[in-house]
């Protein structure tokens, strides 16, 4: 390991906008306010572009999407060079193909990669993908479930892998945001009722049709419940799966629903939303990790997710929330029953998830992990 760097990359080559982008944007932030000099590399154009200018990051923008570009490896390297780069983060494993060229001849750069993606039943363990990777001196991981499987995968040794998770601003995800008025303004939920919220993309993979299929469920046994309840999905459908939205308004309109299961669309106000809810389920399919669900700890809202990726390693099951398998509709229905109906293990588990979201996922103590990772 090197001293304190001179100066600090953030690569990301994404012309999109979502976790991983925001990721890249927010390591950027940390290192500028705790005063190392800091420079971005992203696609010309592209959302993450613009969000480095705004902040005064110095930017080179790049205009060619795929593995290789020997003019960008070229702009790359004269880019390293200007700004006296001497660590780059690169966001995006992809990109380590065009960096592994521009770094020909720059043995004092250092290199150390985050991987946001599970990868399963593919061979990266070639001469080529060897002599790429080789150039990487730490790759970090989300999770141990996430590390096993990059490790199948790649050509890198348990040594070469470190897990960090995903921080949470525990001040901003607050339980103090919970507002009777809110609840009741933005999603019709009157005193003494209940409201359990998907926070995420309307996308197959997230489980979005699951949870309404739950939904159903929950209202068709709610007779034992004494309180009404209401089902909420914020989030705007996924660009890649144009027509999901209106199948899933149209089965609750068929099912005589729309005044119980809400599509809410797009939120700014994602931590108001989520101190708000009384149950956070996040029934994905998969997740690498589960930000939304750190988030939901952190303001103490009793969650449920699915036994699948990233969920294993942030939930005790029982303890700071509850585990289903993915695509059981009727799990999701149980979980969901026994957090509505018994409102003292609910507020346990999410007092336990709050404790947890400020012992290990504190973002203040997250960038002291990463900041650690260059001395």
């Amino acid at each position: 390991m090197g001293q304190r760097p001179s100066s600090i990359v953030q690569l990301c080559l994404s012309p999109s906008w979502g976790g991983l982008e925001m990721c890249t944007l927010k390591h950027a932030l940390w290192f500028k306010e705790a005063g190392f000099p800091v420079a971005g590399v992203t696609l010309a154009g592209s959302p993450l572009e613009r969000a480095f200018k705004e902040h005064d990051i110095p930017v080179l923008a790049l205009t060619k999407r795929g593995y290789f570009s020997f003019k960008d490896s070229r702009l790359l390297r004269q880019f390293l060079k200007q700004h006296a780069v001497d660590v780059v983060f690169s966001h995006h494993l992809k990109d380590l193909w065009r960096l592994r060229l521009s770094l020909i001849g720059l043995s004092h750069v250092r290199v150390i990669g985050f991987a946001r993606m599970f990868l399963r039943n593919v061979n990266k363990k070639d001469f080529m993908h060897r002599w790429v990777y080789g150039r990487m001196e730490l790759l970090v991981s989300l999770t141990e479930v996430q590390k096993e499987a990059l490790l199948k995968c790649l050509p890198l040794r348990p040594d070469d892998v470190r897990v960090i998770p995903d921080g949470v601003n525990v001040e901003e995800f607050h339980p103090h945001h919970r507002n009777e008025s809110y609840r009741k303004e933005v999603f019709g939920v009157n005193a003494g009722e209940k409201a359990v919220g998907l926070v995420g993309r309307l996308d197959p993979q997230k489980g979005s049709f699951e949870f309404i299929q739950a939904a159903h469920q929950v209202l068709q046994k709610n007779s034992d419940l004494k309180f009404g309840v209401k089902f909420l999905l914020i989030g705007k459908e996924t660009p890649d799966t144009p027509g999901f939205e209106k199948k899933l308004k149209d089965y609750v309109s068929e099912q005589g629903l729309k005044e119980k299961i809400l599509f809410l669309g797009h939120r700014s106000d994602v931590a108001q939303v989520i101190a708000n809810l009384d149950v956070f389920c996040m029934p994905s399919y998969e997740e690498t990790f589960g930000d939304v669900l750190i988030e939901a700890m952190a303001c103490e809202v009793p969650s449920i997710a699915t036994r699948a990726g990233g969920p294993i390693n942030i939930i005790d099951e029982g303890v700071n929330g509850l585990l289903v398998p993915p695509k059981d509709v009727d799990a999701l229905t149980e979980a969901l029953r026994a957090l509505l109906s018994e409102p003292e293990r609910a507020r346990t588990l999410a007092l336990s998830g709050r404790q947890k979201a400020l012992n290990v996922y504190d973002e203040k103590k997250i960038f002291a992990q990463i900041k650690g990772l260059l001395v």
